[in-house]
C-alpha cells in the first residue's frame, strides 16, 4: 500500500490510495477548506480502523454486531506540534458477556493504525528537486 500526494493549489492536496481519494486543505486563506486537515485524517483513520477491527473480530467469532460509533478525542500539544494522547470512546450495539466485551476491547486496540502509531515507525523523507 502506498499513497500518492499531490498539491492541487494553495494548501489544497489530493491523496490517492488504491484508486480512492481524500482532499485536504484549501486553495487560499480567503476560501473555506475543501477537505479535512491532514491531522484530522490521522484521527479519522484510527477511528475507522478501530471500528473495522471490532466488526471483523466479532464476525470472526460469530457474534452479532449492530451499530458501531467511535469518538476520537486527541489531546494536542501546540508546543510539541503533535498529539500527546488519543482517547477513543466506542459505542457498540451488541449483546456481549463481560468476558466477550473485554476480549473485543483488547482486539479494538490491535488495528493496523493503532499498531503503527504505538510502535513509533521510523519516518524517512527524501527530497528531490524537479
Amino acid at each position: 500500500m502506498s499513497a500518492k500526494i499531490e498539491r492541487i493549489e494553495g494548501t489544497k492536496f489530493r491523496a490517492t490510495v488504491g484508486g480512492f481519494e481524500i482532499l485536504t486543505g484549501r486553495v487560499s486563506e480567503d476560501l473555506p477548506p475543501e477537505g479535512m486537515a491532514a491531522g484530522a485524517v490521522l484521527f479519522a483513520a484510527i477511528g475507522l480502523c478501530t471500528g473495522t477491527r471490532i466488526v471483523e473480530q466479532m464476525n470472526n467469532r460469530g457474534w452479532e454486531v449492530g451499530a458501531v460509533r467511535v469518538n476520537v478525542r486527541p489531546k494536542v500539544s501546540k508546543d510539541m506540534n503533535r498529539a500527546t494522547e488519543i482517547t477513543m470512546e466506542v459505542e457498540l450495539e451488541a449483546d456481549l458477556t463481560e468476558e466477550q466485551r473485554l476480549e473485543i476491547l483488547k482486539e479494538a486496540g490491535r488495528c493496523f493504525v493503532s499498531n503503527t502509531i504505538k510502535s513509533t515507525p521510523e519516518v524517512r523523507i527524501d527530497l528531490n528537486l524537479v
